[in-house]
C-alpha cells in the first residue's frame, strides 16, 4: 500500500504528455469548453484536439467509496464527431432524457511504463 501511495504521489507531477495525454486531474464545469486530450476512437472523430461543450456529468464511487465523475456528455462543435458513439448510446440518452446531440465520454485509465525508478 505504501508503494502505491508513493506511485500516486509521483503521478501528480506528471505532465499529460508523459501520461499518454491523460491529465492527473481535470476540473469539470457544465457549459465549459473542453477538448479530448487522448485518442478515444479516431474513426469516430474522438481524438486528441476534438472540442466541445460539457453538458452533463454522471457520478459513481471509486475504490475508496468517494464520489467521482464516471462519465460525461459533450456536445461537439462538429456534428460528425462522435456520431457513431451517439448511435450506440441513443437508447441510454432517451432513457436519461439527455439531448441526442451529446456524446458519451467515459472515464479513462491507462497503464504506463514507469521505468526503473519504480
Amino acid at each position: 500500500m505504501e508503494k502505491m501511495n508513493w506511485i500516486l504521489k509521483k503521478a501528480e507531477s506528471f505532465k499529460a504528455s508523459d501520461a499518454e495525454g491523460l491529465p492527473y486531474k481535470t476540473h469539470l464545469q457544465i457549459k465549459a469548453e473542453y477538448f479530448v486530450s487522448t485518442n478515444i476512437d479516431v474513426s469516430d472523430g474522438l481524438f486528441n484536439g476534438s472540442t466541445g461543450t460539457l453538458r452533463h456529468i454522471e457520478y459513481g464511487v471509486n475504490e475508496a467509496n468517494k464520489r467521482v465523475p464516471s462519465q460525461v456528455w459533450l456536445e461537439f462543435h462538429n456534428a460528425l464527431v462522435g456520431s457513431t458513439s451517439r448511435t450506440k448510446t441513443k437508447a441510454q440518452q432517451q432513457k436519461k432524457k439527455l439531448e441526442l446531440s451529446w456524446t458519451l465520454i467515459e472515464r479513462a485509465q491507462r497503464s504506463m511504463n514507469l521505468g526503473k525508478e519504480f
